[in-house]
């Protein structure tokens, strides 16, 4: 996977809708339209470890760490016009092949993997 703010199946980035991220009982991730099409007979079995759960995917916990993590923008509802938020994919400007990664809670700024490591020293 490339980005924790992309399902590891259908490699598309979260959002606070049908691309939420669920958490399964191993910890790996996916996304509530991914997860739905996992079930085979009533059990979910995990693509990264193969490990089996009984669950159905609307028991599934929302992975919030990842969720309050994506980047925001607002777009305005088409259906009823009011202002919502969106997750999309931000790439950084000093490194434009770069994807915003990380947030810094302190100085309320997004870093790519390069920018992170001068921030932090």
């Amino acid at each position: 996977m490339d980005s924790i703010f992309e399902c590891g199946i259908c490699f598309k980035p979260y959002n606070h809708n049908d691309k939420k991220p669920l958490s399964l009982p191993c910890g790996h991730s996916f996304c509530l339209e991914c997860c739905k099409k996992l079930p085979k007979h009533n059990v979910i079995q995990c693509p990264y470890d193969k490990s089996s759960h009984n669950l159905a995917p609307d028991a599934l916990p929302v992975n919030y760490q990842v969720l309050t993590g994506l980047p925001m923008t607002t777009t305005t509802n088409p259906v009823h016009g009011e202002r919502m938020p969106e997750s999309v994919i931000q790439y950084c400007q000093q490194h434009p092949q770069k994807k915003v990664k990380f947030y810094c809670t302190n100085d309320k700024e997004m870093f790519c993997s390069k920018c992170i490591l001068k921030h932090t020293q």
